[in-house]
């Protein structure tokens, strides 16, 4: 495999980077936060529909748990260190034979990224009513234009004692051929107005001791300057912004947004007319008007990085809400998972009120009828299908509870052995249920059929094991790495990929192990409220075998960044010793409270990309298995065209299987309408090896 599809350019390494430093307090160049610039939200105005405001980057702390710990950690600082002279010393080789003009863009821009990345500063907009007003006057109409002009809003970043630096590299990009027009530059940026395509926009810099402000609109900055020099007033006095923001605190805040879903929508239905009309109607029908606000806070509690989602809602449950309408995961719930699990995902969901609600929202959105009684009679023609129904028979049967869990002692490593379960309400219906729908799968299995020299197809298998039947797709070939397995129990319908994490946990309910139920309380500070979602991820085993293999795609990529003149190699990898010791074990849940929901998560990884790197080192096994074939361990007839000599000849047809050999001497089964008759799975059992004679050997024709 070639090493330039698994590195990536400086180029790439620069955006990653970038990216990285977003307003979450976990960027790769933001360290852990510091302290808020307490100035920042009384230079938003009180009626911003958007706020994000994020705080500086703290140096960290030697010996200190998580986040605290990494960012002072000796190998990650050397680490991000030669990141950062890399980028700088590429981009220099890059635009070394540019004219002056890159070299200084080249030379300016890293730094000015970097010191946003790292000092206090905050983003806001509003929606000014007075500029729509003008705007639909020189449009004669309502429309997008009177929302995009009516828009106001601006950057605010504390340079602290950098704000002279700062300063110098945007003087010299704006001092570019070209930037701006020599008769409208003004010094020490004191609103330097900034050339917009549009005349009607207005894009403003200014300086204010320490304050760098991009404003957009006319008076924007000025305003903005005011509530600055404020100990009071802004978005801090808005009550709603309040309210909000206190159902999501955090203990070490890094960084605070505000949505104001309810204004803003107010604004589209007010400035675009029929198109707004559209929008109110699509936002009632689906019960997402019933949302107020959304208030985020992300900072770090006890090493971990955690983050508090609050959406208000008055306590609504009615459209798209009713997804958190579930009675809540319990303790008692997760008594079938094992005690040893290191991930675990359940959440609740009411399956007859989300159908419900579905249906409502279909019935609004259709004044005709049709899309409603196009989904009722779909509803009806799959449970025909299906043998039962889906909302009498079956949302009886099984309750509202679903499990996903992956244990070590049952087998499971880096997600091998995940095992799903819902919750079993009337064990007689449930068992109908599943008899029906192992018939229905194995209609669709084609069966095994004998060869001349081997058995080939698939079947849909059963087997007893500990008074339970396990269900299982048995498939007699060499390329499918899973049998799907089912099972159901008094209490659960499990399924897996194979047949032994369900036997695992068979032998598991069957003895006394502590369950994961059991150590909640432990693993996870349970709220008060009823938790429709919660999860919780052990991500050493995930690092452990991310680092497994990191030395070697690190040195691809780090073999591909040092080809374009980057002074970086595979030695500049951090060892593991220097990320385990900071990693703890990561939970979410999701609450809904009489006010609204909230949304909370905790990672251990304290990197930036925890969630990613986490996905992809368990995904590690699934990828080795399907590269197998492609680094050739597993040799494959040549398909498409011979090269010999240079010249490519047409390849000799690829033989045709047994199985296909079959199939074409076989004659069709026809029934009484001269029709064939649809294959159904069929039972083949070998016949039993006599141990007085040896099986003679396999021949090829």
């Amino acid at each position: 495999m070639a090493t330039g599809m698994m590195a990536m350019g400086i180029s790439e390494l620069l955006i990653v980077l970038l990216m990285g430093g977003t307003m979450n307090g976990s960027g790769m160049l933001g360290y852990p936060p510091g302290d808020r610039d307490a100035a920042l939200v009384h230079a938003a105005p009180a009626d911003s529909l958007l706020y994000a405001e994020w705080a500086t980057r703290g140096p960290g702390e030697p010996g200190a748990e998580g986040i605290d710990g990494l960012a002072a950690d000796p190998e990650v600082r050397e680490f991000i260190a030669k990141i950062e002279k890399a980028i700088l010393t590429s981009l220099e080789r890059e635009l070394r034979n540019e004219g002056p003009e890159s070299q200084t863009f080249g030379k300016a821009v890293p730094p000015i990224v970097k010191l946003l990345l790292v000092q206090p500063g905050c983003v806001f907009a509003r929606f000014d009513e007075e500029a729509a007003a003008k705007a639909l006057t020189q449009a004669g109409e309502l429309g997008p234009a009177a929302v995009a002009l009516g828009i106001e809003g601006a950057l605010v970043v504390n340079a602290g004692d950098q704000a002279d630096e700062l300063q110098r590299h945007i003087e010299s990009l704006l001092n570019m051929p070209g930037a701006v027009p020599p008769a409208q530059r003004v010094r020490n940026l004191a609103h330097q107005i900034l050339p917009l395509p549009t005349p009607a926009a207005h894009l403003e810099l200014h300086r204010e001791g320490e304050h760098f402000i991009l404003a957009f609109g006319k008076g924007v900055a000025d305003e903005t300057v005011k509530g600055l020099g404020k100990a009071d007033g802004g978005i801090a006095s808005n009550e709603r912004f309040t309210k909000a923001i206190g159902h999501a605190e955090t203990k070490r805040v890094a960084s605070v947004s505000w949505i104001d879903v309810k204004g803003i929508l107010s604004v589209v239905v007010e400035t675009l007319g029929f198109q707004g009309q559209m929008v109110q109607s699509v936002a009632e029908s689906t019960g997402l008007d019933a949302i107020d606000s959304v208030a985020s806070v992300a900072g770090v509690e006890e090493g971990r990085l955690s983050s508090r989602v609050f959406v208000t809602t008055g306590g609504e449950i009615d459209g798209v809400l009713a997804l958190v309408a579930g009675r809540g995961v319990t303790p008692e719930d997760l008594e079938v998972v094992p005690g040893d699990a290191d991930l675990v995902y359940a959440f609740s969901l009411d399956t007859k009120k989300v159908l419900a609600a579905a249906r409502e929202v279909v019935r609004k959105s259709d004044p005709t009828g049709f899309a409603f009684k196009a989904m009722n009679d779909t509803l009806t023609k799959l449970d025909e299908e299906l043998g039962f129904s889906i909302e009498n028979e079956a949302f009886d049967a099984f309750g509202d509870t679903w499990i996903l869990f992956d244990s070590p002692a049952n087998g499971g490593v880096l997600l091998t052995g995940l095992t799903a379960g819902l919750e079993v309400r009337d064990h007689e219906k449930a068992a109908k249920i599943h008899a029906r729908l192992m018939e229905l799968l194995e209609t669709t299995m084609p069966g095994v059929e004998q060869g001349e020299y081997r058995r080939t197809g698939a079947e849909l298998a059963k087997a007893t094991f500990m008074d339970h039947d396990i269900f299982y797709v048995n498939v007699l070939d060499d390329d499918l790495p899973f049998s799907p397995a089912f099972c159901l129990t008094k209490t659960h319908l499990l399924v897996a990929p194979h047949p032994q994490p369900l036997k695992a946990q068979l032998r598991f309910l069957a003895g006394d192990e502590t369950s994961f139920g059991e150590q909640l309380a432990q693993r996870i500070p349970h709220p008060d409220a009823p938790a429709v979602m919660m999860s919780y991820v052990d991500p050493k085993v995930a690092v452990r075998g991310l680092y497994a293999v990191a030395p070697m795609f690190g040195s691809m990529v780090f073999g591909e960044i040092q080809q374009e003149g980057a002074d970086i190699d595979v030695f500049s990898l951090p060892s593991a010793r220097a990320l385990l010791p900071y990693v703890k074990d990561s939970y979410s849940f999701v609450v809904r409270t009489d006010e609204g929901i909230l949304v909370e998560s905790h990672s251990g990884l304290p990197v930036p990309v925890s969630g990613a790197m986490s996905m992809q080192a368990m995904a590690l096994p699934w990828f080795m298995i399907a590269g197998v074939e492609e680094f050739g361990a597993v040799p494959r007839p040549a398909r498409a065209a011979v090269v010999v000599k240079g010249v490519a000849a047409e390849a000799a047809p690829e033989p045709e299987s047994v199985l296909e050999v079959e199939e074409k001497d076989e004659k069709d089964e026809k029934d009484e309408k001269g029709e064939a008759k649809p294959r159904r799975a069929k039972e083949v059992k070998p016949a039993p090896l006599r141990r007085d004679v040896k099986p003679e050997p396999e021949t090829r024709p």
